[in-house]
This record gives structure tokens, sequence and C-alpha cells, in this order.
């Protein structure tokens, strides 16, 4: 397309080049997966030129001068150097497939694709009063399954959960913001677009009866809908004292042990006929997942249209949603609406009218209804009672069944070569019973009673809604819209009288209905139904933010044991390795012999290497990787080569720095440099000429979440370890000068090549090669700084060196190889799981969640910062659910000592040990310390190589999150590091 030329005046283009760098950074910061000897490094910068063609045009090098930051030019090149120089390096010229979902039986709740055979029962509606309690009652899926032995049962239990439930219980609103619009609205705020106006409007609604007796409830404020049925405890159709103590007690049942309190209670019943009180047998149509087909009509349904994960034919083939979600998966929604029917004013009217032009009562509730009471259908006439298998195909002028009668109105079942087709009509699962004492001959309007209708359906939008519209007025058959249901209609008061025509005989007739609602709505609501799987993953789903895939199923097929570059893809690549691991822990023992390794993922495995008692796994293999780069640390040692000597005092020392400590000196240089970031950003739109500032629009600044935990983690090392110092080894500064020695050392970044070399099972030739230049350059440096007369050492490094110093006949290089593996555990760790934990939240949304949240805490007067005894509350459960996904590193790797049995699996001394910490994780989320190695408080024994600095690397990123969380309005971009902050 075309694009505006650029700017001819000097400023104009500085500023529109400054402009240029948020989406640049957002483009850099995926450069971290591709590595500088990977085949297709060039192709994001490659794609950057191109999107970003207007940058280049403008020249960077020319509006980011190498300065010393002498112009705000030189300003921005120092704080975007690394980004800069990416971007200008000069380059060569040089179908989807929809997801399938299983439905085996088990999976569903009662009620749904079957109907108990029950003719009593209740909804119970309940809110949660504890919410923890709640959501580990709902987990046990307290409700009977559809496969269950209807015969073995006298109860049939259904749970099912409004929006508000949902949030009650903790789901984030990421989560939630997966749900269909129109549950998230809720019927009543979509009354408009049903039809439900005039009396039928939610201001008008009754709502249900409080379990006091004085108040009333909107049921789409209740938490929990717990649907009871059960046969009737005496003989004949009235819902007796017998049945409702019964359902009371079921009611109160429901409250003990549950963490949720009794609103309201609105009993049901069904008559052997199944018929509903205007005397009509009800439920003869049904859509079915299968086996539904007749000669003329077929009921089969696509799982589509009952539950939400499988394809319908208006997604073109796709499931819905396309990408697997634990809740919503195999789930439905339930429509409920409360409907009084005025079975006296109906039935006089039928009659006064059937006398008047001289027609049998029964024949015109026939028109009416499309039926016969006893369900013989007008359309097919030579059928028998309760037939489905027909259209209108014979009855194309409505002449045997009126257009507007109301099952051709909800059901038109034939419109080929219009807007629909039958695969396409809408249907819904009906299983609505009535309430109210049964009908008899004097029966007064005053009694009331009617039809809980309750219908089942995927998509509420696209079935029931378009249905209760075509109810409502607008209609799929074709006639007068301002023709409503003859049952369900509104009423408008000022709209002349209602008239119902239809034919008989070849004689046209037309009856008027009157001036009063047969029927009126007392309160609607929708409601979500879980599936089982749902309901046990609650936990979970509750405490994990994020829009999670379903369990990982489990592979049916592996590779060969033998082949090691297959078992290396499947388990390196990030996309596959769940599903790696799953196959794994499904294996007897949780344990698998591969040429990969010795595969360990089962959670109680996993911690049995970890605490390696007996002796039987080794750490040498990272001590050998480390011997040729960083030098060997007591991080690559065992207890009978050295770790015994040294890591004591060490692991003291680095311990007695606390969790609250950490988050506080962590909270502070990072909100310090965020604060930065917003005056220098401030200062250089102040040098923009009046036409490029923004103008009715939000000032921001790209906030990197990745060079911001770099520059933090750097600044801690600098005060904690005493580097970077900017001369022996550089952080995160720029430098216009060259390194006197070479590529110069960086902290933190050299330490990631080091930690990927050494920490791997099977680094490649290239990570070798840079983790062993790195570890060897920052070393030197370590060794330059320590050997300068006079060095001042922080506290903590003071410690690290004396014990080092302390061991007995400790060569000389000892002391620097021990801080600088020190050094080595913290900031890769660190920084990988913090920016595991942002980029998650951001993805999610839940890092805008958790901002108000944090908000509703003052800060100290003095300190301007929030307490850390918040953060634990409000931003440390949420962080460790989402480091049980993916922790960092997610394998390590040992090397057996002797030979021995690990589950099912006979090891040889020198075999390779892969632990899966993130299988391990994900199998037993409350194991998080597994992904640290360890606990170092674990009843059991403290692993010997469990982290020390657990409390360290927790305190830090629960400090930088403090800091992103109040650095004021944040908005995302698109890219998963970096968010545009407002200055």
């Amino acid at each position: 397309g075309e694009t505006q030329p650029l700017p001819t005046g000097e400023k104009e283009r500085f500023a529109m080049a400054t402009r240029g760098l948020l989406p640049l950074a957002g483009l850099f910061t995926l450069q971290r997966f591709f590595g500088d000897q990977a085949r297709d490094r060039d192709c994001l910068l490659r794609a950057t030129h191109d999107v970003l063609f207007e940058l280049r045009e403008l020249d960077t090098a020319a509006q980011f001068p190498k300065d010393g930051g002498t112009t705000p030019g030189g300003a921005l090149r120092l704080r975007h150097h690394e980004m800069l120089a990416w971007f200008e390096r000069p380059l060569p010229e040089p179908e989807v497939k929809a997801r399938e979902l299983l439905l085996t039986p088990g999976e569903l709740q009662c009620c749904v694709l079957t109907k108990p055979p029950a003719n009593r029962g209740g909804l119970v509606l309940l809110r949660v009063a504890q919410p923890a309690q709640a959501v580990a009652w709902l987990s046990t899926a307290p409700v009977e399954r559809d496969n269950d032995d209807s015969a073995s049962r006298t109860v049939w239990r259904q749970v099912a959960l409004t929006l508000a439930g949902l949030k009650a219980l903790g789901v984030p609103a990421a989560r939630l913001d997966r749900f269909p619009q129109a549950f998230k609205e809720g019927m009543a705020a979509r009354a408009g677009l049903l039809g439900d106006v005039r009396h039928n409007h939610p201001t008008h609604w009754a709502l249900a009866r409080h379990i006091n007796a004085v108040d009333r409830v909107d049921p789409a404020n209740a938490h929990v809908l717990v649907q009871l049925r059960f046969p009737a405890t005496e003989p004949g159709e009235t819902f007796g004292p017998r049945d409702e103590q019964r359902l009371r007690s079921l009611a109160e049942s429901l409250t003990v042990g549950t963490g949720l309190a009794l609103m309201a209670i609105e009993p049901m019943r069904s008559n052997a006929a199944d018929k509903e009180h205007f005397g009509f047998k009800d439920g003869i149509s049904q859509p079915q997942l299968s086996g539904a087909a007749g000669q003329s009509w077929d009921d089969t349904v696509k799982t589509g249209e009952v539950l939400q994960g499988f394809p319908t034919e208006r997604d073109k083939g796709y499931a819905v949603p396309e990408q697997p979600d634990a809740l919503l998966d195999r789930s439905s929604f339930l429509v409920v609406r409360k409907l009084r029917q005025y079975t006296g004013r109906f039935g006089k009217r039928v009659h006064d009218q059937a006398r008047k032009i001289g027609l049998d009562r029964d024949l015109v509730l026939a028109k009416l209804m499309g039926r016969w009471p006893d369900g013989r259908a007008l359309a097919a006439p030579g059928a028998g009672d309760s037939t489905n298998d027909f259209t209108y195909a014979k009855d194309a002028q409505g002449s045997a069944c009126p257009f507007h009668a109301h099952i051709r109105r909800v059901n038109p079942r034939d419109l080929s070569g219009t807007a629909f087709s039958r695969s396409r009509m809408p249907r819904i699962l009906r299983r609505g019973m009535s309430y109210g004492a049964p009908v008899h001959a004097d029966a007064p309007d005053d009694e009331e009673r009617g039809l809980m209708f309750m219908a089942y359906n995927a998509h509420l939008a696209e079935q029931f809604e378009v249905v209760q519209r075509w109810v409502s007025g607008g209609n799929a058959s074709g006639g007068y819209s301002a023709q409503s249901d003859p049952f369900l209609g509104v009423v408008d008061g000022g709209g002349g009288p209602r008239l119902f025509p239809f034919e008989h005989a070849g004689k046209p007739y037309e009856i008027d209905l009157g001036p009063d609602p047969f029927v009126t709505l007392q309160w609607g609501a929708y409601f979500f139904v879980p599936s089982i799987a749902a309901l046990k993953a609650l936990p979970g789903l509750v405490e994990l933010p994020l829009p999670l895939p379903a369990p990982t199923p489990v592979p049916e097929r592996a590779p060969d044991p033998q082949d090691f570059v297959a078992w290396q893809r499947w388990l390196e690549d990030s996309t596959t390795r769940d599903a790696a691991w799953a196959w794994v822990r499904a294996q007897p023992g949780g344990v698998v012999d591969t040429a990969y390794g010795v595969l360990v993922g089962a959670a109680s495995r996993v911690c049995e290497v970890l605490r390696n008692a007996p002796d039987r796994y080794s750490n040498s293999g990272y001590g050998e990787r480390m011997h040729d780069s960083i030098g060997v640390g007591y991080l690559g040692l065992d207890d009978d080569t050295g770790h015994r000597e040294q890591a004591p005092a060490v692991n003291a020392a680095i311990e007695a720095y606390s969790e609250e400590a950490c988050y506080l000196t962590a909270y502070t240089i990072a909100r310090k440099g965020l604060e930065k970031l917003k005056a220098e950003a401030l200062a250089l739109l102040d040098t923009f000429p009046a036409s490029q500032r923004p103008r009715d629009l939000p000032t921001d600044t790209p906030l990197d979440l990745e060079r911001l935990s770099e520059n933090v983690i750097a600044a801690l090392c600098q005060r904690w370890f005493g580097q970077p110092d900017g001369r022996h080894i550089w952080g995160t500064e720029f430098h216009a000068e060259a390194y006197p020695h070479g590529a110069a050392p960086r902290c933190p970044r050299d330490l990631f090549k080091v930690s990927r070399h050494v920490f791997g099972p099977y680094p490649t030739d290239a990570v070798k090669a840079e983790g062993r230049a790195a570890g060897k350059r920052f070393l030197a440096g370590v060794e330059a700084w320590l050997a300068e007369p006079g060095v001042q050492l922080p506290p903590l490094a003071q410690k690290i060196i004396a014990a080092a110093q302390a061991v007995p006949d400790a060569p000389p290089d000892l002391p620097a190889r021990t801080l600088a593996g020190i050094m080595l555990g913290f900031p890769p760790t660190t920084h990988a799981n913090l920016l595991t934990v942002l980029v998650a939240w951001v993805q999610t949304r839940k890092l805008w969640d958790l901002q108000p949240l944090w908000h509703e805490v003052a800060p100290d007067a003095q300190t301007g910062l929030r307490a850390y005894a918040e953060a634990v509350a409000r931003i440390r459960p949420t962080m460790v659910a989402t480091l049980n996904v993916r922790p960092t590193p997610f394998q390590v790797w040992r090397k057996a000592r002797v030979a021995h049995r690990l589950g099912t699996v006979d090891v040889q001394p020198g075999r390779v040990v892969v632990v899966g910490l993130g299988s391990a994780t994900q199998q037993d989320p409350l194991r998080h310390h597994v992904a640290f190695g360890g606990d170092r408080a674990d009843p059991d024994g403290p692993p010997p190589h469990a982290c020390s600095g657990y409390g360290m690397g927790m305190g830090v990123m629960l400090g930088v999150i403090a800091a992103v969380l109040d650095a004021g309005v944040l908005r995302a971009t698109g890219a998963q590091t970096v968010v545009a902050m407002g200055v």
C-alpha cells in the first residue's frame, strides 16, 4: 500500500525515528530464540528490516550517533546500543489442522445427554462462602455422571456455575476472557436482543425467593447451581411434604464441608405422561449426538452443538474454542428460564375462541402448538403418537401446521435453499420440568405454576438466543415478524389485538389470543456446566492464571529408545517436551531408559534422585564442563570430592539473605530504574517539535522486561558479589571504548552462556564454544579484580572468599573459582524464571489483573514500597503457580555412580540420568521447591545440591514484579517481553 513520505526536517525525522524504537524493541526481544550460529538467525532481522523499512530509511546510525551521550540521539544509543547494533547489521541478499477432542463415557455430568428417570427435583442456588473449601469440594466431582447406572441411583446431582461463581472461586480474568460473550454479559443484559421486553423485562422479574422467606435472589448473582433430581417419595403429581422434606435435606447437605451457603431452592416436578401445565406432551424433539436418523428427519447433531471443544457446522470444521482449554473443553452451557403459566387464562381463552369459530378445542390447541396434546404432529397426520420423523416439505403453505405454531417457529426443520440449512439449524437439548401444583378444572391463576425451562447448548449466541428471538418475533418461517409465539410471545398492550391465523379443511380462521400474556418470565440466567475433568482440575485452574491447555495427553507412541536424535528433539523442543515427559511419567515407575539417558519423570522419583540418599548420583558432569569454562566450583563437586568441605559455610552465608530482604532490595533497584526510564522519556519528549508530540494520546516508552531483569540482576550482583564493576567485568551499560583484552566479560549475559553449556545434558557445539569462551573471560575478570591490592569486597563476597580460603590445601585460584561459580548459580535461574512469569502474565493479561489487586495496598509513607507480607499474599501464589508449569531449568542431569535400580530401570555406573524438574512440578504442583533442586528445609533430608539461594531468588522475583506492578499504566504491545509504559 501507499505510505506517507518521510519528514524532511531534522527534528521531525529524529522524533519519528525515536517512536520507531518501541516496535523495534518488540521484535528485538525475539532474537534470543535465534542463536548466533543457527542457520535461520537472519530470518528475524530480515523480517524486522521489512516491517520497519521507514526506520531504516531514516538511518538509525545518523539519528542515534555514537557520541557518548552528548546528544539526545546519543543518549538513546547508550540505552539501546545492543538493539541498534543488531538492527544496523547488514544482511546478505538472499495449512492449519483443527484439533481433535475425544468424548468417552463418564466425562460428562448427568442430565446433559440423557434425562434421568426422576419425576421430582429442585434447583439449589448457593453462594461461595469459603473459596478454598468450595474449590476443594468441587474438585471431588460430587456429581453423577452420564454413564452411571440409573437403576442403582436414587438421586442425580449436577453442578453448574455462574460467571459470578467462577470469579468467587478465584478463576482469573484471563481465563474468563475465553468464555463466550453472551455468558459473560448474562441473560438480563441481553434482554433486548432476546425480546425480553415489557412484562418480561428483567426489571419486572420476580426472582427466586431466598430461604429466609423475605428476600429475593437473582440467580445470576448466585455462585453455584446444583440441580437435584430424584423419584417421588409418594404417589400422585403433587410435590408433597415428603418431597419437600427430601429436597430440603439434600439442599442443606450441600452446605456441610463444602464452603457453600444456601440461598434459594426452586422445587420441580413432572408427571408420568411428561405433560406440562397447558396439557401438551413435552420434550419430544431433541437433538442427539448419534442414532437419531429417521426416514424424513434426522435429529443427529455434531457434538459441538452441545459441548465446547468440538467442531460445529457453523465454524468450518474448527473446534470451538480452537485452542485447548482445560475448563471449557467438553463443558456446556445451561439456560434456565422460570416461566409462569397462566393456565386458567389460557384455558378460558382457547375454550371461548374455539366455540366462537366453531372448531373443536383440541384442534385449536393443536394449531397453536403444531402438535396434538398427545404429541402427534399436524404435519405428519398418519404417524403415531410423539412422532418426530417428519418435515414440513408437504406443508409448504402452512395449511396443516401454521407457520407460527410453536414447534414450527422453534424448529423449522427444512429450509434448504435459504440462509439456513438443516445442518446449521440451531438446536438445544431441553431438560425442563414443571413447578407448582397440578392443574385442575377450577385451578385459579393466582396459584403459581409453570415450567422451569432448561436447555443445554455449547454456543448461547448461535443456538438458544437465535431460537429465543424466533419465539419473540423475528423467525425463520418467513412469516410476519410482528407475529410472536402464541404461548410465549410478549404482549404489546398498545399493538392491537393478538390474532393467530391458521387454516383448516381449506378454510381460513383466526383467533384472538387476548390482551394478557399466557406465560411470563420470572427470572432467567446462564450457567456453565463443567465436565468431570474440569471439576477435578479446578484447583489448578484457580491457582494457575494461565489459559493452560488441557492436561497433556499421553502420546500413543514414543521414538525408538535407541534413537538419540529423536529423543533430543522431543525433550529439548519446548513445544513437545510436555508430551515427552507425560509419556515418561506414564511408563511403569515413571522412569525410562533411552539413548538420551535414563529419564526420570515421576515426581517421587525426581525427589529420590535429588535427595541422593543413598549416594548414587554425581554432579561430576557439571564439574567437567565448569573446568573448561568458568572453573570448577562446588556446584560441580560431590561430597567426596570437595562439596562437603566447601558448601556448608557458603550456603549459610547465602541463606542469611532472607526472601524479605532480597525483595526490598530488588524492589528498590527496579523501581529506581523504572523512574529513571520515565524521566529520560519525558526529557526526550521535550526535544520533539510540537507537531511530533502526542496529542490526545497517551505518552508511552518501551519497557523491555528482559532488559529490566538483566539490569536489576547486574546491580544485585555488583552489590552482593562486587561485580560487574564496569572495568574488570562489564554489566549492561554501553562502552564506547573496546575492552583491553579482547571480548569484554559481561554480567549477567556471559553467565547465561556458561549456564547453557554446563547444565544442559547435551549442548550443541555452538553452545559449548560460547559457554567455554564466556566462562574463561568471566573467570579471568574475577581473578584480575581479586588480584588488585586493597580490593573492597561486599560482605557476601567476603564470606564466600573466606570459606574458599579456609579449605585445607586450597589451590590459589579456588577463591576466584568459587566466587565465579556462586555467581553462575544466581543470574541465569533467576532471570529465566522471572521472564517466564512476566511473559506468561503479559500473554494472559494476568499482569493487568494483578495491578488493581496490588494497588489496594497502601505503600509505606517513607519508602514508597509496599510491604513484603502483601507481596506474599497477593503475588507469590500466582507466581509459584506459573513457575510450576515452566520452571527453569526444566531438566537437570546427573551421572550414575553405582549400579542400582530406579523404578523399573537398571542403571549402570556412568549413565547420564536426566531429571525432569518440570515434569515433577506439573505432576505435583505442591512440590514447587523441586524447581530449585529441592527443598533445603525438607524434613526427609535436604538434597545436597538444593539451591541455597531459594529465598534470594524468590525475593528478587517478587521485588521486580512489585516494581513492574507499580510502574503505572502498562499497555500490551504484542511482544511478549515488551510493554508500553505510560510516562
